[in-house]
């Protein structure tokens, strides 16, 4: 089973995303004077996009999709999110299981909704309270070891307030989660290959510290998110 969530205008339906197309067709057939509503054969075929359903039914999962809005589930906030499931029709054979399975998982989303009990003004803080904000673990770490904003120290000199405050809190000298090395190298992460590739020896150590800080609040960051990848890949175009 593969669950994705994206925003609502993503191509959730290749139904969709034909009738798009179509209307494009339309509207340029319009501008240049041609046939009103008629679209020629040989651009009606120009179409090379289509729905996630679409490509899903190419490495055999049956699919359903649903827009929800996050003010109907207890958020006071106009947020649109589109959320798919698919089934792999290796492991489900009946199609009428399915099918089943996919309507018995829209009731459920269904069922809970629920209207958010205060309105947006009264989640919002009052300009005299007197609020904490909460940094995230990276700047944290940052703030901790008072780090200069504007006045940033070179790395030769900086690292041994990074090195105090990991014995400061038993969090030993080991690098499990980039590998950098003194040297430049550095083993990322896949879902960090790209985005951290270039990245030099101080955000790279505040990266470890902050996963340590995790760990030893009970919980691995590395895992928040977890894609399941089909078997099968023959025919997929997406």
């Amino acid at each position: 089973m593969v669950i994705l969530e994206n925003v609502a205008p993503a191509p959730w339906k290749d139904e969709i995303v034909q009738k798009k197309f179509e209307e494009k067709i339309r509207n340029q057939e319009k501008m240049v004077g041609g046939d009103k509503g008629k679209i020629p054969a040989e651009k009606a075929k120009k179409c090379e996009d289509h729905g996630l359903d679409w490509y899903f039914s190419q490495i055999e999962y049956d699919s359903e999709s649903i827009i929800v809005d996050t003010k109907k589930y207890y958020i006071p906030q106009t947020r649109e999110r589109g959320y798919m499931v698919c089934i792999d029709k290796e492991r489900f054979k009946k199609e009428s299981e399915r099918k089943e399975l996919l309507r018995e998982w829209k009731k459920i989303l269904k069922l809970l909704e629920s209207p958010a009990s205060v309105s947006t003004d009264d989640m919002l803080f009052a300009a005299k309270d007197d609020v904490e904000v909460e940094l995230s673990p990276a700047a944290t770490v940052l703030e901790e070891i008072s780090m200069e904003k504007q006045n940033v120290i070179p790395w030769d000199k900086a690292k041994k307030d990074y090195y105090e405050y990991r014995q400061q809190r038993g969090y030993g000298h080991k690098r499990t989660l980039t590998f950098w090395g003194d040297k430049g190298s550095k083993r990322l992460p896949d879902f960090w290959a790209l985005a951290m590739n270039r990245e030099k020896e101080r955000p790279l150590e505040v990266t470890e510290i902050a996963h340590l800080r995790n760990i030893a609040r009970g919980f691995d960051d590395r895992y928040y998110r977890y894609v399941i990848k089909g078997r099968r890949t023959r025919n997929a175009s997406c």
